[in-house]
């Protein structure tokens, strides 16, 4: 049984339809109600807290009773009860929020000739829980989406047994006369009270302001009030929860050895990553530039110093800040290998994640996350059980559980609206996660002081000095430009190059190129501007490294003969339409409009016209691949038929070696049983006469239709039996190269076809005869192939190819341009070698 104490789950009480709906949109990872359990259970989506949502119905008998029933099931570490209320004085406005500091009971209690008299009873809220809305409020980041910020107040409610439309009715004045500092009112806050004070579980109540009880509420107007109202009341009771959750003592409980599996090919899997992009980062080791950075409290440090500092940080939370290739990518990428080398097997994983791909109005930080896994780690997707009834995905799991330590990257990419709520969503991960952010000084400057991530230390990275870039830049051929940044260190040259991105682009312009770095001196001696300094150089590697005529190059260098003119194209359509972060050749379909749906409509319709024509006849086979076609061509509908993401290249992979040495024992035992059979046919069509002709069509129909299914028979049960698959997702992140992927991919494809016409053409032609197997197989094997990452990589080629957007060779391009420094090779993609770079081929 799932208990609250150990999970941390709270359990959210509402008595309206609407009220429910308002807060069951909050949630992901959801396990909807049933017809025999009213309760429906998942994560909040935007904190990962676990929630028990029911709908009570109305009146404070009934949510106490749904109370009771919550508590015994959960055993929760609070309840709360959200939903609308009447408003009850002047100063409250429609959506405004209140927060029940106390619940008072309206219960008539005594009737005599002065009138009707109540009982004064009353519960409290539980303080931390109280305290918890306190600094939600005053945080205000709560509301930071909505498109006005409601007024909390904390007063008390009045609870009570009818619908209160009247400022003058006898219920108005029983309140007016014994609980005139209420605010609220609604029909069932003090039973919810009641029955968590009985248990001792911590309660509170939060309403939404639908009317003001002044005999103005109506139909017309609660179509309108009341989702204002509910919704508002949910979004407050959200951040409540995250807030209270976090400050609980949560037991540490060890992973097993199936999650420590998991963390550690996930944490093996970073480690390769980043030590080869930092390798490939060091163009020169033997001069390494001296990169200095200075914390908020005064501390200083050089580039290897991060590790250490951050370790000593209270909290293990840090903001770094610095300017346009200041190498604040390079420095999280370097804390990301001091962190793993220091990591314990339970620790959290710390995985670099950028930040452009992230809207904040679409998508919460936990599920970006989680997409962000699944899309660079697939082997993370795979789905586990669950006691609730859902399957989360291992990624799922472990964000949240907190064994993911997220290292933001490229803050300045959010777009400036949505930047506080970023912050926010960011300062409401559960209390101790660990989190790094790389910012721009000037985008993260611009946030207020309450804006900013919480409890995070912060490092500036320094401008590089004159003096540092003139050691960097060695050789007497540097001289004029050495003398001018040690004499003048303010200079324009001195400005420009105080950044290692663009110290590192001048040696390899004026060294590694072989032009001569006067000219540099020279540029900066013009009337121009800093800016345009830097532009140059940028502009001056893409031309070296694609010039405009055939150049003597030196040994080793990049032998591709690419014209300089087309080049520049396709880097432009490739900085301006693949993702930010990386160059992934299965989703180059996604810069082709409608090319993925029209895959997928493909897939639908082949195996609609074979399986319509093997049935019945072409006619039919025409009508089905349409419907299948428009079916498949739905993303909807393939997630609601549970289909997993076809968009991820595969392999063939055997999970064990004992796999590969039976198979091949078994292959062997297999082909000479089918001999044998074969040679026994023989000798039953010789007894009775028939033809060779007969003999060879049945035997070849027979004997591959036994070897096929024994053979897919054996892998079925060995891959049972030892928990291996023979056709896998390939976890890109643990991928050699791009080619490789495609490779595996282009494999599984073809094989697939293959084996698929080779299995049931035989099968068909014993069976159902020719004119059905024929379409059957190739349906079957057509559909297989068109669903492939590789299929839509070479549409998608050809279409951008013939336009002249890519080139033809594209993969052999991709190579050569991380040769010429333009780009680098991470795995199975590739990427722009710095965000200047992509910036300026974008124009």
């Amino acid at each position: 049984m799932f208990r609250g104490h150990r999970t941390g789950i709270v359990v959210v009480i509402t008595a309206l339809k609407i009220e429910y709906e308002a807060v069951r949109c909050l949630m992901t990872n959801v396990h909807e109600r049933t017809g025999t359990d009213v309760f429906t259970t998942g994560e909040l989506a935007d904190s990962g807290r676990r929630i028990a949502l029911v709908e009570s119905g109305m009146y404070n008998v009934t949510a106490a009773a749904r109370t009771q029933e919550a508590i015994d099931r959960f055993s929760p570490v609070a309840i709360l009860l959200v939903g609308v209320a009447g408003g009850l004085r002047d100063d409250i406005r429609i959506g405004d929020v209140v927060v029940g500091t106390k619940i008072y009971a309206l219960h008539p209690g005594k009737e005599d000739d002065s009138g009707v008299r109540t009982r004064l009873e009353s519960l409290k809220p539980n303080e931390n829980l109280r305290q918890s809305a306190a600094n939600v409020d005053g945080d205000g980041t709560w509301s930071a989406t909505l498109s006005m910020r409601p007024t909390v107040h904390f007063k008390p409610i009045v609870s009570g047994d009818r619908v209160l439309n009247s400022r003058h009715s006898e219920s108005a004045r029983l309140i007016a006369e014994n609980f005139s500092d209420a605010y609220a009112i609604d029909l069932e806050s003090y039973g919810v009270a009641e029955a968590a004070h009985l248990k001792g579980v911590p309660a509170l109540t939060v309403r939404g302001i639908s009317d003001l009880a002044d005999g103005n509420k109506r139909p017309a107007t609660d179509v309108v009030d009341q989702p204002l109202a509910a919704a508002n009341a949910a979004q407050f009771a959200a951040a409540v929860i995250a807030g209270f959750v976090s400050v609980l003592p949560r037991p540490k409980i060890p992973p097993d050895d199936g999650v420590l599996a998991v963390m550690a090919d996930l944490a093996q899997a970073v480690h390769v990553k980043w030590t080869g992009i930092q390798r490939r980062r060091a163009v020169d080791p033997r001069t390494p530039m001296a990169v200095r950075w200075t914390a908020s409290g005064g501390r200083t440090g050089r580039f290897k110093d991060i590790g250490g500092f951050f370790a000593q940080a209270p909290d293990h939370r840090l903001v770094i800040r610095g300017g346009p290739g200041s190498g604040k990518t390079t420095m999280a990428g370097e804390l990301v290998l001091d962190v793993l080398e220091r990591r314990a097997p339970e620790d959290s994983v710390p995985v670099l994640f950028s930040l452009g791909t992230w809207d904040p109005t679409k998508q919460t930080l936990h599920q970006w996350l989680v997409d962000e896994l699944h899309r660079s780690h697939p082997g993370l997707g795979a789905r586990l059980p669950s006691r609730l009834g859902e399957r989360r995905t291992i990624a799922e799991a472990l964000v949240h559980a907190g064994s993911i330590f997220p290292v933001l990257d490229g803050f300045e990419s959010i777009p400036p609206p949505v930047r506080v709520a970023a912050v926010a969503a960011i300062n409401r991960l559960q209390n101790g996660c660990s989190v790094v952010l790389t910012s721009r000084t000037s985008a993260y400057d611009e946030l207020g002081s309450d804006e900013k991530l919480s409890g995070a230390e912060e490092i500036v990275l320094e401008p590089l000095r004159p003096d540092d870039v003139a050691d960097y830049l060695s050789g007497d051929r540097w001289r004029k430009v050495r003398s001018a940044l040690i004499d003048t260190p303010g200079s324009k040259l001195a400005e420009a190059l105080d950044s290692p991105l663009m110290a590192w682009l001048a040696r390899e312009v004026h060294d590694v190129q072989r032009r001569h770095p006067d000219e540099l001196y020279a540029r900066s001696t013009e009337d121009v501007s800093v800016q345009d300094i830097k532009k140059g150089l940028v502009d001056a590697f893409i031309e070296a490294a694609y010039p405009e005529y055939p150049v003597d190059r030196h040994a080793g260098a990049p032998v591709g003969n690419w014209k300089a003119r087309q080049t520049r194209r396709w880097l432009r359509f490739l900085a301006s339409k693949v993702r930010r972060d990386a160059i992934e050749w299965w989703r180059l379909d996604a810069t082709v409009p409608g090319l993925a749906v029209l895959c997928r409509f493909l897939v639908g319709a082949t195996l609609g016209f074979g399986m319509g024509t093997a049935m019945t006849d072409v006619t039919a086979g025409l009508v089905t691949a349409v419907i299948l076609g428009a079916l498949a061509a739905s993303e909807r509908f393939l997630r609601f038929a549970g289909v997993g993401d076809l968009s991820t290249p595969h392999t063939f992979r055997f999970g064990r070696e004992e796999l590969k040495r039976d198979l091949g024992s078994m292959m062997l035992t297999l082909l000479i049983g089918t001999a044998g059979f074969a040679l026994l046919l023989f000798g039953f069509f010789v007894g009775v006469g028939g033809s060779w002709r007969n003999f060879a069509v049945v035997a070849v129909a027979v004997t591959s239709m036994i070897a096929g299914l024994v053979l897919l028979g054996w892998l079925f049960l060995h891959g049972r039996k030892s928990k291996s698959a023979t056709v896998t997702t390939i976890d890109v992140s643990h991928a050699i190269s791009p080619s490789s992927t495609l490779r595996d991919d282009r494999n599984v494809a073809v094989i697939g076809l293959a084996t698929f016409l080779v299995l049931l053409v035989p099968v068909g032609l014993f069976t159902i005869g020719f004119a059905s197997a024929v379409p059957l197989a190739g349906g079957f094997g057509l559909a297989f192939f068109f669903g492939s990452a590789y299929f839509r990589f070479c549409v998608a080629r050809v279409v951008l190819a013939a336009g002249g957007r890519l080139p033809w060779r594209l993969m052999t391009f991709l190579r050569d341009a991380a040769d010429r420094h333009m780009m680098q090779q991470v795995g199975a993609v590739h990427q722009f070698r710095h965000d200047l770079m992509r910036e300026r081929l974008r124009g």
